[in-house]
């Protein structure tokens, strides 16, 4: 049974602005159109998100046995085909008591849950993969007084902090930012950090991560109740809040916080782009040309065909190199497009020359090299000690999230390949779309003194443009831009150890000894700076 509430679902009121009566005409004007998900376009092209619908199945409908005193609610975005339920989050609730599930417990069970398993070798940790985000639910440091056993699970957030990193980094933003949002988590806030894909197209990129987003939303509102959402982003991720914050007008920002803002286009972002990269991309996107051959007898000339190129080589480096950091032997369809991307590139180089072909690089089925079960299950086993080592020393997380980071460079090689030398939408549009639409009431713009790239006052006095905008529509409406700027340069909210390796340091070492020799000092006051911000907030 799917109930709506206006233009709310029961459960998620929290994640949506406060209702007008421009967005409830809206909405309820689009309503016999609901049944999309998870991106509904309505006839102006305005973005509905899919977490309006939800589709509830009480515990006394399920087939399954559940005990008299457990209470199981699942909460699934609805998908194209009404009848089809993605996954289900189980709350656990007996008559008088709470039962507490650890933390591994839920990440182990949301990975399977999702169909990613392979996930489960990036988890660090408290953090859980659900829905295509990272979350890392509040701690409050362990600070509260009398509470000897802290429920991480069901203690009220101040608020959901959606994150969003930078280029390349943000496609692992539990690891590269692990201390800026374990810090953020340690004083209350629920962190969803989504991951994403660089690329040319921001416009794409925003919506997918607002599918992601989506996804997990109703699971979180199900849990927590009412939830004020805060973007934060760094770099690009500033970007990419700003234009959903513009672009995107049924998402839900009470506030963003923009960090190292940058709106550059793609010539003065990547120095030399035009004179070496866009022809180096281009030409490793294409393969070499294999077979071929001239009219003789009046037979027609047979065209050359074109093998897998230098970036189709990469990916599958990129895929055996994933495989091999999970303790896996690569799998019969990766051995085949090994056998595929080799032969060919064999193929090509000896095209002029009598070699023959060996086994591997021919192209014939019947010569695909496959690995016994026996010998997979025996390297899995003698490989298993030093995997489950790497992975207590938290050493295989950050192993697997690097190559899952350098998976985005084929996919960027692609794009500059099929023409792309400039982003969607452009710097300048970028800039009068923010001035004309931007709608959160607070923004917080943290630059740094020795970024060389940020443009922090640009995009300050363009959300102050957004600010008079808005008051001469809705002079009763307060709109807040404060600008910061602290030391250090444009990575500063990545340079920092983990949370507790810095809590150790800080043990042995003493606060300011700790922070200056291991660097991340800078990283300690973008903290404070945030959650000084939040608290005049009231968060």
């Amino acid at each position: 049974m799917t109930s709506v509430l206006g233009p709310y679902v029961e459960g998620v009121a929290a994640f949506c602005s406060p209702p007008s009566r421009a967005t409830s005409v809206s909405i309820n004007c689009f309503a016999k159109n609901l049944q999309a998900s998870p991106t509904i376009l309505s006839p102006r092209k305005c973005r509905l998100p899919s977490l309006l619908q939800v589709t509830k199945t009480a515990t006394k409908d399920s087939k399954k046995d559940v005990s008299n005193t457990t209470t199981k609610v699942s909460s699934t975005i609805r998908s194209s085909q009404p009848t089809q339920t993605p996954s289900e989050t189980t709350v656990e609730k007996s008559s008088t008591a709470t039962k507490t599930v650890s933390t591994s417990e839920i990440s182990k069970k949301s990975s399977i849950d999702n169909g990613n398993k392979n996930e489960d070798a990036g988890v660090v940790g408290n953090w859980e993969y659900l829905h295509g985000n990272w979350v890392l639910r509040p701690t409050f440091a362990g600070e509260i007084p009398g509470v000897d056993d802290f429920d991480i699970d069901n203690t009220q957030p101040r608020a959901l902090i959606h994150f969003l990193g930078g280029a390349l980094v943000g496609k692992a933003p539990h690891v590269t930012y692990r201390y800026l949002l374990e810090n953020l988590a340690a004083e209350g806030f629920l962190v969803v950090a989504t991951p994403f894909d660089l690329s040319f197209d921001h416009l794409t990129t925003c919506d997918k991560i607002l599918t992601k987003f989506e996804a997990v939303a109703p699971t979180l509102a199900k849990q927590y109740g009412a939830l004020p959402v805060v973007g934060i982003g760094h770099s690009c991720g500033a970007l990419l809040q700003v234009l959903i914050s513009s672009l995107f007008p049924d998402t839900p920002r009470l506030a963003n916080a923009l960090l190292s803002f940058n709106n550059k286009p793609v010539s003065e972002a990547v120095p030399f782009f035009e004179e070496f990269f866009a022809p180096v991309f281009s030409s490793l996107a294409v393969g070499p040309e294999i077979g071929g051959s001239g009219s003789s007898s009046g037979d027609a000339a047979t065209p050359p065909k074109r093998g897998p190129s230098s970036n189709d080589s990469l990916t599958l480096g990129l895929k055996l190199a994933k495989a091999a950091s999970q303790g896996n032997l690569p799998s019969d369809e990766l051995l085949q497009e090994a056998q595929s991307v080799f032969g060919s590139g064999f193929q090509a180089a000896t095209a002029s020359l009598p070699i023959p072909v060996p086994p591997f690089f021919g192209n014939d089925q019947d010569q695909s090299i496959k690995i016994p079960t026996e010998i997979r299950e025996t390297y899995a086993k003698w490989a298993e000690p030093s995997i489950t080592a790497l992975s207590e020393a938290g050493v295989l997380p950050i192993i697997h999230e690097t190559i899952v980071s350098l998976e985005q460079i084929p996919k960027l090689i692609d794009e500059v390949a099929g023409g792309s030398r400039d982003f969607n939408p452009t710097p300048s549009s970028v800039r009068s779309a923010a001035g004309k639409a931007y709608r959160p009431r607070r923004t917080l713009i943290v630059g740094y003194n020795d970024d060389p790239i940020d443009e922090s006052d640009e995009i300050e006095e363009v959300l102050k443009e957004a600010r008079s905008i808005t008051r001469m529509r809705r002079p009763m409406v307060e709109i807040d831009v404060e600008r910061k700027v602290l030391g250090g340069g444009h990575a500063a909210p990545l340079l920092a150890p983990p949370l507790d390796v810095a809590g150790r340091a800080e043990d042995l070492l003493g606060l300011e000894t700790s922070q200056e020799r291991l660097g991340y000092s800078e990283a300690v006051a973008t903290v404070e700076e945030l959650v000084r911000w939040f608290e005049e907030g009231n968060l």
